[in-house]
């Protein structure tokens, strides 16, 4: 089987949608599948998506909106089989246009996979036909640690001026509003304030200036903190094994790539409490989850007492 796979963002970006589309891709090439991506983006409208399906049997639109779009209007005599898999952002309040797409999209998509149970509710809430359409495929990841160049190894610790016996806290996401990227800063800092020491280290990619301009103003007076880029996806392990914490703050999220690597890199994880953080993390037993401000700095300051 052929097919052609549209993601907003496809390796060697290092997004959490490209992750996603890399791994799938590498998943169903092991199951014998021939599996094609392409940038949403790149591909621009219908005519493009025709275009680069020619010779394919199946189409995945990894991100119903992002890359759904692209299935409107169809084209004459229709689109082969489509799979559609939900995205983060598909999952949250949307603008009434998106909202359309997402409709429509739903109803062109033959099946459509879902990283929760209750992402498929969010989804098809009033809409019972859709329900039999959705399928529940959990986020799988991989961490390479062995067999690393020396441009894949990072020692977060000594890049961001730890010293020893500081705790580093690690937040792994793009800069945008939804990743919440500048909301520990606050909380940690009243932390530093008693006594605590710790290391703040942001590390995504722009994807919103605004967003990163936002972190940078928050971080202004605190040495203490620092952003990077985007780590090339092949250093995760290598950058994750100098994390003593690694945070989640965002405001939506389907399911989380960097909190899986995280607890497979086996650091501790301080996440927002949402839907999609509580489908991986069960609170106080394999991470921590916070509601507010207040409840992270406390729960920070239980982790960093621990580490110490």
């Amino acid at each position: 089987m052929r097919v052609l796979l549209v993601s907003p963002s496809i390796p060697p970006e290092a997004t959490g949608n490209a992750a996603t589309a890399g791994r799938l891709k590498v998943s169903l090439g092991a199951l014998g599948v021939d599996v094609t991506l392409a940038r949403a983006a790149e591909l621009k409208d219908a005519a493009g998506l025709a275009r680069r399906l020619q010779g394919r049997d199946l189409l995945h639109v990894h991100h119903l909106v992002k890359s759904g779009r692209l299935l409107l209007p169809a084209q004459a005599g229709g689109w082969p089989p489509v799979v559609a898999s939900a995205g983060g952002t598909d999952l949250m309040r949307l603008k009434p246009g998106d909202a359309d797409v997402l409709g429509r999209v739903m109803e062109l998509a033959g099946r459509v996979l879902v990283p929760t149970d209750e992402a498929c509710r969010d989804l098809t809430r009033g809409h019972d036909g859709w329900k039999a359409k959705c399928r529940l495929v959990p986020r799988g990841v991989t961490l390479r640690t062995q067999g690393l160049t020396a441009s894949e190894m990072f020692d977060l610790r000594a890049a961001s001026g730890a010293a020893p016996g500081e705790v580093v806290f690690f937040l792994p996401a793009g800069f945008r509003t939804v990743k919440r990227n500048a909301f520990a800063v606050a909380p940690l800092a009243a932390l530093r304030a008693r006594g605590v020491p710790l290391r703040l280290v942001a590390a995504g990619p722009e994807l919103s200036p605004a967003a990163a301009e936002a972190f940078d103003r928050g971080v202004s007076a605190h040495p203490w903190a620092r952003r990077f880029p985007a780590f090339p996806p092949a250093a995760r392990a290598a950058v994750l094994a100098r994390a003593d914490v690694v945070l989640n703050t965002s405001a939506h999220e389907g399911m989380s790539n960097a909190v899986l690597e995280a607890m497979l890199a086996g650091r501790a994880v301080l996440a927002s409490d949402i839907p999609g953080n509580r489908a991986v993390i069960r609170d106080a037993e394999t991470g921590l989850l916070f509601s507010d401000e207040a409840d992270f700095e406390a729960k920070a300051g239980r982790l960093a007492a621990r580490l110490l």
